[in-house]
């Protein structure tokens, strides 16, 4: 609670960026783009805006209302400060002086989570943005390539000249291996991570309920429970994490997002040779993934022969069950 609560004191002008601060800078943004991006971005607001008030609702009702007026105060003060009201930051300094222990975590915990609740929107945001312009495309029949897709970059490839030859003995030797590492300032346990997840599913629903017609997310009060149970998660851990922990972790992520979009890349390979360089074979296996989460000798006293069988285990494991 004293770390937090130093954070906190260090990092004041940084909580400017808010529950007011988010949508500045959708705003700010949303001033830089043509007109055709205003509905798009007006939609990215939209969701902040719900999403801060819904927690708002719930910190009021499970911490009570001075917990609430208390995030409110200092949100506002930032806010000043950060616009560059010495006064409002002298307050400021001073309100986050006279929080106690159990003060201070529960304003961490608005402002984590209110921050983890907007970087979730602006994901959902991308998600949803990708997905009507895949699907416009799709209604073309065609067209340009998405910018920064496969066929992009194979379509400006054929724009310079390469050859099927040449584009064949590129495809030959192309190999990308992303590799996975622990990080301590990526804490989140996995408890966390899935209520994220989910929530962000229930936000994608109530978007396109066409592609969900009998999901929750028609349930108007479903994104508040979410956010309840976000709010009482503890996201302390009772116990030091082990290399075991992070590896789990690290293999959540193939598990919940990988093991699918995977197949959808070779699928885009595929297809774009097959478009515009129909008599080249496509890569197989140009995409894998290592891991120096049990693994990494350098610097872990604990990383030791058997923690990395066990880390294999694991990996082996997960792969057959997504195998079946």
């Amino acid at each position: 609670l004293r770390e937090r609560e130093r954070l906190w004191k260090r990092r004041g002008r940084f909580f400017a960026l808010s529950w007011g601060g988010a949508v500045h800078f959708a705003r700010s943004t949303m001033a830089k783009r043509p007109a055709s991006a205003l509905g798009e971005m007006n939609r990215l607001r939209s969701d902040i805006r719900e999403l801060g008030r819904t927690l708002g609702r719930v910190i009021a009702r499970t911490e009570g209302q001075e917990t609430f007026e208390t995030v409110e105060r200092l949100r506002r003060l930032a806010k000043k400060s950060r616009g560059g009201d010495a006064a409002a930051a002298r307050e400021l300094d001073a309100a986050v002086k006279g929080l106690t222990a159990t003060e201070a975590f529960n304003q961490a915990m608005a402002f984590t989570l209110y921050f983890e609740l907007v970087n979730l929107a602006e994901e959902n945001f991308r998600i949803m943005l990708l997905r009507e312009r895949r699907a416009a495309r799709r209604s073309e029949g065609g067209g340009r390539p998405m910018r920064e897709s496969i066929e992009a970059a194979v379509v400006e490839l054929k724009r310079r000249g390469v050859d099927a030859a040449a584009m064949q003995a590129l495809v030959n030797r192309l190999g990308i291996e992303l590799v996975f590492t622990a990080h301590p300032t990526e804490s989140k346990r996995r408890t966390l991570l899935a209520k994220l997840r989910r929530l962000g599913e229930i936000l994608r629903q109530r978007a396109q309920p066409e592609r969900a017609p009998d999901a929750n997310g028609s349930d108007p009060e479903c994104v508040e429970r979410e956010i309840v149970s976000l709010w009482l998660t503890d996201r302390t851990r009772v116990a030091q994490p082990q290399v075991t922990d992070e590896a789990r972790k690290g293999l959540w992520y193939f598990d919940t997002t990988l093991f699918a979009t995977l197949p959808r890349l070779q699928a885009d390979m595929v297809r774009a040779l097959a478009r515009h360089y129909p008599t080249v074979i496509p890569p197989r296996r140009w995409l894998a993934f290592g891991s120096w989460i049990g693994g990494d000798r350098d610097g872990n006293p604990n990383v030791t022969a058997a923690v990395t069988a066990e880390v294999l285990q694991l990996h082996r494991r997960l792969a057959l069950e997504k195998a079946r």
